[in-house]
């Protein structure tokens, strides 16, 4: 059974909360600006309304995840200092001396109650309607767009380093033993990078040696990493069908994606709108995989759904797709992002090479001057862009000294092709050499700011559960209190 939350009762130790907790800080000024009423609304259908014993109010609880993500506790370190911290028993509701809840309740709460409800959004249109109602964002906004990389709680590794790192523990606990020189020569050759099949093969030489010593005979560290190496190679040897504990990736709603060509990482991504006054608008996770640029549509809907219009997306090249490209086009929006530099090249081929276009003629003029004959136009493989081809006559190119080296000798003509961009593109490219381009684009640092703090400040540099909806409701925690510690100091800086 389900109450509805109330704030803190009668009790005749009230009056502590007004003399220990003042006026300015950020945990009363809070309570006061945020309606936590909502939480109640979108989460009483989890639970029955008029059987069973009177649960633990879900906006109880709740606040005590956003005290996680603002102090970075745990679970049990939370509700400790909740106990006497007045400052949080203030912000629970709770009276001076009432007890507190069990730390267990909390992970229950997230896994039981939390499920298919959208809190990332609930939090973050909350915090965007209190800036709305204090002036701190307009109707419509200039806006930033970025990814960020979160890894997740386990690193995944593969059968391969699995084995091989507890093989290095087997041999390691025998070197500890005593007469690690006599050990490394008896043991086989290393086949740590010869496959999976002859890792295998190693291990079980490895343990046919270690058991059959008696010198080894009681040494618990030794049998201890020896037995947990077996029941490893027991497990890679079963079919695939079977349950693995040790050789599946821990977190499956996790991927392996890329921050550089050669910087591999294995987790979450965080995409997301900022605002030029850096509060966060909309955001979305996903796994490590997903491409950044495709997440922009979806996350203009979503600020867009919470009232707000979206003046300019300010991004980097990853978000100057054709399909973003047409999507803000479509939607009245300023795309602040560069093209790529094979698009921009493409208009500017003829500088790059030595052909000219004769804007009066319609026709290139070749290194040496000679005029082409009327281009014919052809539609590139992706549809994106045209391509048109100028011929020139190769029999006016003998005793030229660019002969053979703009067109294969013994070749009767020679053509000249070059890419057409798309009118999008064109367009884009004419914005690039704006001064309103380069003004917005000068804002872009403040998102890898926001970056630095969501991650060390509030915790978003690794998932601490595992699964998706845990890495969402971590980060919708983590947001919610980045953005309203913004907004009350632009309240504060407002008021002076």
């Amino acid at each position: 059974m389900l109450y509805q939350y109330t704030q803190t009762q009668l009790s005749l130790f009230e009056g502590i909360y007004y003399v220990v907790v003042p006026k300015d800080h950020l945990l009363r000024q809070m309570l006061e600006l945020c309606d936590f009423s909502k939480i109640y609304d979108e989460l009483k259908d989890k639970y029955c309304p008029d059987n069973g014993a009177g649960a633990i109010s879900p906006v109880l609880l709740f606040k005590y995840l956003i005290l996680k993500a603002m102090y970075h506790l745990s679970d049990v370190d939370v509700v400790e200092r909740s106990k006497y911290d007045m400052s949080f028993k203030m912000f629970l509701g709770y009276r001076p001396e009432d007890e507190v809840i069990h730390p267990s309740t909390l992970s229950k709460f997230r896994t039981q109650r939390l499920k298919d409800v959208n809190i990332l959004d609930l939090l973050l249109n909350e915090s965007v309607n209190i800036a709305k109602a204090n002036g701190i964002i307009k109707d419509e906004v200039d806006t930033i767009i970025d990814s960020m990389h979160i890894g997740a709680r386990h690193n995944q590794k593969t059968p391969e380093m699995i084995i091989a790192e507890l093989a290095r523990n087997v041999r390691r606990s025998v070197y500890n033993s005593g007469d690690a020189e006599k050990w490394k020569k008896r043991f086989p050759a290393k086949a740590d990078k010869k496959g999976l099949d002859a890792l295998i093969q190693y291990c079980y030489q490895l343990i046919d040696i270690i058991k059959n010593d008696e010198s080894l005979k009681f040494q618990a560290k030794v049998h201890e990493n020896l037995n947990l190496l077996a029941e490893v190679l027991a497990e890679a040897e079963q079919p695939e069908t079977e349950e693995h504990t040790y050789l599946t990736p821990m977190d499956p709603d996790a991927s392996i994606g890329y921050k550089s060509a050669y910087n591999p990482f294995y987790g979450y991504k965080d995409h997301y709108l900022l605002t030029l006054n850096r509060i966060i608008i909309a955001a979305v996770f996903t796994a490590g995989h997903i491409n950044d640029g495709g997440q922009l549509p979806l996350l203009v809907k979503k600020a867009q759904n919470n009232g707000l219009s979206i003046h300019s997306v300010i991004g980097d090249m990853a978000y100057a797709s054709k399909q973003n490209l047409e999507f803000t086009d479509a939607e009245g929006i300023k795309l602040v992002g560069k093209l790529n530099p094979v698009i921009s090249a493409a208009m500017l081929n003829q500088e790059r090479d030595g052909f000219t276009y004769n804007k009066d003629a319609r026709r290139f003029i070749c290194p040496r001057g000679r005029m082409s004959e009327k281009g014919t136009e052809s539609a590139s493989k992706n549809n994106d862009s045209r391509r048109r081809s100028y011929r020139f006559d190769a029999s006016g190119c003998v005793g030229c000294p660019l002969d053979g080296k703009c067109h294969k000798p013994g070749t009767k003509s020679r053509v000249y092709t070059v890419v057409i961009p798309s009118e999008l593109n064109q367009k884009q490219q004419a914005f690039q050499e704006s001064d309103e381009f380069k003004e917005l684009m000068n804002h872009r640092y403040k998102i890898e700011a926001k970056n630095s703090e969501l991650k060390y400040r509030y915790g978003l540099n690794k998932a601490e559960s595992t699964r998706l909806i845990a890495m969402s409701l971590q980060g919708a925690t983590a947001m919610f209190v980045a953005n309203m510690k913004r907004i009350m100091t632009l309240i504060a800086q407002k008021e002076k």
